[in-house]
């Protein structure tokens, strides 16, 4: 009897089951390095896994300039305007992959999603240098001589929003994805 049920559930075994549509619901980003190009009106932000080649870009073609001022400024996602992508290939993209007029030939995509809807959150954040010791002049309290001159360094951060990719019929949701920091995005000389 043992046998009977056996040979009967072999076959379930053997089943075929079909890996090709495997959908990514998370994304690893953590070690890869949020980058830029473009200015305003075409504002280009890409990050790159290079071990497993996928990138995830953000085109924000807002006519604001981004870090005029300190603060939260939020970016609807649409496919033809302000839009995200996740992206998968066949080798390692070159470089100014993300920054070219003209797409490159290679490598080829071997999948593509759209960021259909979502916002982008782009936070602005300011840090003064402080004042840089002077070769000479009058002295303050503590005997050091100051110009009155800081640097401003300005941080910019991207998180996603509430975001659903898609491709063809498959989607990938994804409620908060934090791009990334890039730290001194400007840096700007402040003089009396």
């Amino acid at each position: 009897m043992m046998r009977l049920f056996f040979l009967l559930s072999l076959p379930l075994f053997f089943q075929a089951c079909s890996d090709g549509d495997i959908i990514v619901t998370t994304f690893n980003f953590e070690d890869a390095k949020l980058n830029s190009c473009g200015d305003v009106g075409n504002y280009v932000f890409y990050k790159e896994n290079t071990r497993v080649f996928e990138s995830l870009s953000l085109k924000l073609s807002t006519s604001d300039t981004l870090y005029r001022k300190e603060g939260i400024s939020t970016y609807p996602l649409s496919a033809n305007t302000n839009f995200a992508n996740y992206r998968s290939y066949d080798g390692v993209l070159g470089n100014n992959y993300f920054c070219n007029s003209i797409p490159p030939t290679y490598p080829n995509i071997q999948a593509d999603y759209l960021a259909v809807s979502g916002t982008a959150d782009v936070i602005v954040t300011y840090k003064y240098d402080d004042p840089l010791p002077k070769s000479s002049g009058g002295s303050n309290d503590s005997g050091l001589n100051y110009q009155s001159r800081n640097t401003l360094k300005i941080n910019l951060q991207i998180i996603l929003r509430d975001v659903v990719f898609v491709s063809g019929d498959k989607q990938i949701i994804q409620e908060t994805l934090d791009m990334g920091t890039i730290e001194n995005f400007r840096t700007i000389e402040i003089t009396p």
